[in-house]
């Protein structure tokens, strides 16, 4: 450990100290193996050269068999493979895990003796701690800090603000991307991971669902259930069915380790987990073939937003045409939804060959902000700190375009910029910007698309019956985007036959 990461460490132990109104000081928390190492350093910075009483080792542990991995500061992670050797899941429950490209969630299912359901979202933000933020959503964040420990989540961006506010050392904020891009075996590089520890996105993509299964598992504990529930994941829609072939395979083996991984780190995925060991769990642990009996079969994003709308207690039956604007992908798709409680009739159709997915979505509209700030503030490659513009624009893109979206207006500071103070964005001028609207039609066409591919009947089905209507529901992080809204006040036409629309 080098004398500077020391310091740091020595100096936050000591702002962690409380003192209570008696005057007695404590330290809450959890001290860390590298806190230790710390001391340790100081210890023997501070010994008496004379002395020959040296500084206390850690004991070693025996050697472990291949289940075991040898952790840092000689601490020994024992992989808990209960979930594999469980008894078969109970019937007539289950959750969905919808792993978000910025936000996750997941929810419980529970079957009726009536043949109907109950769907309950997870509060993932209680046990995470990060419910001010939300009470459902997990935040889709890693970070992994100098000294080599990873923070998901909420944890992931406090601690990148505060160790990357120079803008060279970022978090990941859209890991879920490597799941449909060719990134999966690429090496994580230095702007991400800044020690020594070769890692991949594809072992970053298992951490962050091993935390998200972590938060889930223990949601389900609170509310009397096991954490070894039979489980389904939400997925992309995808044209070519090879392609979808392999992401069904990749994600349905990671949401098995993940659960393995949950078991044996616990509560480490909360305070900080060390890099180091998780990647060598994770090559243990898929040395062998293991049969992950608990995962069951995917669903596309658009049908599990279907599906819930047909789990209401009010009487529908409309054609629903689902906009899910993530933040990696838009996601389409066209359903007949029918709900009769009287009839305990739930039903929730798919229209064949009505599924369309956009690369542009939420991360798009990041990229275009950022090119928006930098030109309106006349910021171009020529700033002598062009690399720290960009990072800390980088780290706070989203709660601006949060901000910009909400208020109509938003306030950019520029502190690493030695030309420009800040800039202040409207939200017509950039939804005029040439790129933000072409991302609007393209949205526009993917609907025209869907509606004149599928066959007549779907159409012909609802102008058949005036109190008939095109539902569009959005769903999805980015639905309150302006571009977005104005979908459900559009008025479709479909081979020249006008189609209304209600949301």
């Amino acid at each position: 450990m080098e004398t500077l990461e020391a310091r740091i460490l020595l100096r936050n132990l000591i702002e962690r100290i409380v003192e209570s109104d008696e005057g007695r000081r404590s330290l809450p928390g959890t001290v860390t193996s590298d806190e230790i190492s710390a001391l340790r350093m100081a210890l023997d910075a501070l010994r008496d050269p004379s002395s020959d009483t040296p500084t206390p080792e850690t004991p070693q542990l025996p050697a472990s068999e291949s289940a075991s991995i040898q952790a840092d500061e000689s601490a020994q992670i024992q992989l808990d493979y209960a979930a594999i050797n469980a008894e078969p899941p109970p019937k007539g429950v289950r959750f969905c895990l919808d792993f978000g490209t910025a936000m996750s969630k997941a929810t419980l299912v529970r079957e009726n003796d009536d043949g109907t359901e109950e769907v309950e979202v997870l509060p993932l933000g209680v046990p995470s701690e990060q419910e001010r933020i939300s009470e459902h959503m997990l935040i889709s964040s890693i970070f992994i800090d100098r000294l080599g420990q990873m923070w998901f989540g909420q944890n992931a961006i406090d601690k990148s603000m505060q160790e990357g506010a120079d803008g060279t050392h970022q978090r990941i904020d859209s890991i879920k991307r490597r799941l449909s891009e060719n990134g999966w075996d690429e090496k994580v590089n230095l702007e991400h991971n800044p020690t020594d520890e070769e890692v991949t996105y594809g072992e970053l993509v298992l951490a962050y669902l091993t935390f998200l299964t972590w938060v889930s598992n223990r949601c389900l504990e609170d509310l009397g259930y096991s954490r070894l529930l039979c489980r389904r994941f939400a997925m992309p829609c995808f044209e070519e069915q090879r392609r979808r072939r392999e992401f069904v395979s990749l994600l349905q083996t990671a949401v098995g380790e993940a659960q393995v991984l949950a078991d044996s780190f616990g509560d480490q995925l909360k305070q900080g987990l060390s890099l180091r060991n998780f990647v060598e769990a994770s090559r243990v642990l898929r040395r062998q073939e293991h049969s992950y009996t608990f995962v069951d079969e995917e669903v596309t994003e658009p049908m599990g937003v279907a599906g819930s709308m047909a789990r209401g207690e009010a009487h529908l039956d409309h054609l629903v045409l689902v906009v899910d604007i993530g933040a990696g992908t838009s996601d389409l798709g066209l359903y007949r939804i029918l709900v009769d409680p009287e009839r305990s009739k739930y039903i929730a159709l798919e229209a064949q060959g009505s599924t369309r997915v956009l690369t542009e979505a939420g991360d798009h509209l990041d990229r275009l902000l950022i090119q928006f700030i930098l030109a309106k503030a006349g910021i171009d490659r020529n700033e002598p700190n062009y690399a720290g513009v960009i990072g800390e624009l980088n780290l706070r893109i989203r709660t601006y375009k949060e901000d910009l979206f909400n208020n109509e207006t938003v306030f950019v500071a520029m502190p690493r910029s030695s030309n420009h103070a800040g800039v202040e964005i409207e939200l017509t001028e950039f939804c005029n910007h040439r790129s933000v609207r072409q991302f609007g039609e393209r949205l526009k066409s993917a609907i025209t698309g869907i509606l004149e591919s599928v066959d007549d009947s779907w159409v012909e089905w609802v102008r058949a019956h005036p109190a008939r209507t095109l539902v569009v529901a959005l769903a999805g992080g980015g639905a309150e985007m302006p571009m977005v809204r104005e979908l459900t006040e559009h008025l479709w036409e479909v081979n020249g036959k006008k189609l209304y629309t209600t949301t």
